[in-house]
């Protein structure tokens, strides 16, 4: 192949040909950003990856609370300091757009969310700004291949094809934002390997330590990098002069760059240990679930199938594998500096029980180049004209990139427009908050995990599912609810009245789930008077206990704050009358009830009941006056000692009213109880 690096060609010849390399390159670059784009903002608000979500988080924390110490190290720390300036910088640009005011009000807590993190970004953002950077470290690793390949090939077009299989590879696009290690672990590594062939070709110390501390950096990024920890050796062993300060160089730079990365290491060496163990525990020897195959020939299969089928296609793999053979057939020092780290990578993944595909991104890269490398070697022995290696090379680009190219513009398509129920139901959620004909509320279920500014609108409220079944919600007042995974209820389907297509069952975590709206509607037989009571009489919040304060005279003792008075907050609950030897009052013993109660809301009725007798009153709507309500019990109300029930036609919440910021739910207030 006609080498233009050298001397043959005159510097006029030379220049027209460095401009078309410089022209390919940036294509390639920008064709790269354009995959990689919809990522920034795909999905949000929500995060479907779940290192992702807490990576971000965490990081957000260390600079809410002004901390370098992560006090995490299940992963190492360089890309939390990378990325916490990010956060800074993201955050000023949303206050200035007004969508903040302070860094404490970005979100990172969720109860609903795996590990207690939140899964919905608060300030999307400062997301975007995040999976921008990981975005750049993508793109880096499309230059660096070019100019690897190049460092060893000495040939333009072969290092352009090995940047375009970066670009276009389906797996690096995918995990191109996500705010996570890998991406930045491969670029490190890449990084590494191009200050080792610099420090093999130059010789001397200077650009030993610039390996070793790249190579340190790289394991700073991710432990799996931990055979990288050789290459400033084997480049110290293939440098023309070798020196025993070089050596020492070659064996400590690694270090002092890992220090560097993660220097609490140090100051919390007992947690890191505990976290190294945990790792070395979970790839060695655990496993992982859905993510395992055994060690050795078994795993070497399983990722050859990957980056076949998936992540760099089949043409792309085998001719990086007669590239690696030329370079074993007929080494040179700057190749063998080259392909040491992913052979010893490889072998050291291959050789772990735990597999997850993107713990191979960072060998994509060197198989561009190793592609490179066997097109260089093809193409000078073939072709000597510069036009013809050209035409050449963009027929061999099409046919190594045409597999993966299409999966990657398929992802792209995907990305644009991701298939998610919450956002049309978030929708939903404003066209019913604004309709206010009339007060009837609707719980969402927490663990959809939506934006906190959807629970913030009028007649929307939070509820946990976990905590509440659709009995319990319609107790406490609620006319509608809505969740993902109501297959686990026992509830009429006839009772839906609208329903967001999406994915059934459980998620770990939670991506574009079925989303129904139910109507808790009296007139279904799952609320029959019988279940109410019943689930009344098994639980402690539905009982209202007033205690004798003198002779026939019950006071609340349950008041809130300033209250003195209590409020019942079901729409069944159960009145217990106690005297002041703690007995409780019979039904029996009372002819003539005497409530004072305070109603807030409009068209409320209030129902007494005991065993078969019933007394209904509508209460008058002044919610700064008390009325006192007066029942005479007949003797037929005291058989068998039946306990008596206060039901309530509404129970809603000051703040899904608008009224206030209270979120308790209210019925009426109770003041006090006479029985003669």
């Amino acid at each position: 192949m006609v080498d233009l690096s050298k001397e043959q060609f005159t510097g006029d010849q030379q220049h027209p040909y460095s401009v078309l390399t410089w022209i390919g390159l940036g294509v390639v670059l920008l064709f790269a950003l354009w995959l990689r784009l919809p990522f920034i903002s795909t999905g949000l608000p929500f995060f479907y990856q779940e290192d992702e979500g807490h990576h971000f988080n965490r990081t957000v924390e260390m600079v809410k609370r002004g901390q370098w110490n992560p006090e995490y190290f299940h992963k190492p720390s360089l890309h939390f300091y990378l990325r916490m300036p990010v956060v800074g910088l993201s955050f000023l640009h949303s206050v200035r757009q007004g969508h903040i005011r302070s860094v404490r009000q970005i979100q990172t807590r969720d109860d609903f969310g795996l590990a207690g993190y939140s899964f919905t970004a608060s300030h999307s953002g400062i997301v975007k700004w995040n999976r921008a950077l990981s975005v750049l470290f993508s793109l880096l690793l499309v230059v660096g291949t070019f100019f690897l390949c190049l460092g060893i090939t000495r040939s333009p077009p072969p290092s352009i094809i090995a940047a375009a299989l970066v670009a276009v590879s389906p797996d690096l696009i995918e995990h191109s934002a996500i705010i996570g290690v890998d991406v930045l672990m491969a670029l490190m590594s890449l990084l590494a390997v191009i200050a080792g062939i610099y420090a093999v070709r130059r010789g001397g110390v200077a650009p030993l330590l610039l390996c070793g501390l790249l190579c340190g950096l790289a394991l700073s990024s991710k432990y799996n990098a931990a055979p990288i920890l050789l290459l400033p050796i084997v480049v110290w062993l293939l440098q023309h002069r070798r020196s025993l300060s070089g050596l020492a160089i070659a064996m400590v730079a690694p270090i002092a760059g890992f220090l560097i990365g993660s220097p609490f290491v140090l100051s919390s060496f007992p947690l890191f240990l505990d976290h190294m163990a945990y790792e070395v525990w979970h790839y060695g020897v655990a496993g992982h679930a859905g993510h395992s195959t055994e060690p050795g020939l078994p795993q070497l299969l399983f990722y050859t199938s990957w980056l076949g089928k998936s992540a760099f296609g089949w043409i792309g793999l085998f001719m990086a594998a007669l590239g690696v053979i030329s370079v074993v057939a007929k080494p040179t020092r700057v190749k063998i500096a080259c392909v040491v780290f992913p052979l010893l990578f490889l072998l050291f993944m291959v050789m772990q029980k735990t597999n997850f595909s993107r713990n191979m991104l960072v060998v994509i890269p060197f198989l561009g180049v190793f592609v490179g490398v066997f097109l260089a070697t093809v193409l000078e022995k073939i072709f000597v004209k510069r036009y013809a290696v050209l035409g050449v090379s963009a027929v061999l680009l099409v046919c190594l990139a045409l597999q993966p190219l299409a999966l990657a513009l398929q992802l792209r398509e995907a990305a644009i427009d991701p298939l998610e129920s919450r956002i049309d139901f978030i929708k939903w959620l404003e066209e019913f908050s604004a309709d206010d004909q009339e007060p009837a509320e609707l719980a969402v279920a927490g663990q959809l995990q939506l934006p906190a500014d959807a629970y913030n609108q009028p007649r929307i409220a939070i509820e946990d599912l976990r905590k509440n079944d659709i009995l319990d919600l319609y107790l406490q007042g609620y006319q509608f609810v809505a969740a993902g995974n109501l297959e686990e209820f026992d509830f009429d389907p006839q009772q839906r009245i609208k329903s967001f297509d999406g994915v059934t069952g459980k998620q770990r975590i939670l991506r574009n789930p079925k989303i129904e709206i139910l109507q808790l509607s009296q007139s279904n037989e799952y609320f029959e008077m019988a279940a109410l009571k019943e689930r009344v009489l098994e639980q402690g919040r539905y009982h209202t206990v007033m205690e004798e304060s003198d002779d026939g005279v019950f006071d609340c003792q349950q008041g809130i704050g300033s209250e003195d008075y209590c409020w019942l907050n079901s729409r069944l609950n159960l009145l217990t009358l106690k005297r002041v030897d703690d007995s409780s009052v019979d039904a029996s013993d009372i002819k003539t009830l005497i409530i004072r109660v305070m109603n807030p809301w409009k068209d409320q009725v209030l129902t007494l009941s005991v065993g078969d007798f019933n007394r209904e009153f509508q209460l008058a709507h002044d919610p700064e006056q008390w009325q006192e309500v007066i029942i005479e019990l007949p003797a037929s109300a005291s058989a068998d000692n039946a306990p008596i029930f206060l039901e309530l036609e509404k129970v809603l919440s000051p703040k899904a009213q608008a009224m206030s910021d209270d979120a308790r739910r209210l019925g009426i207030a109770v003041n006090g109880i006479k029985i003669f």
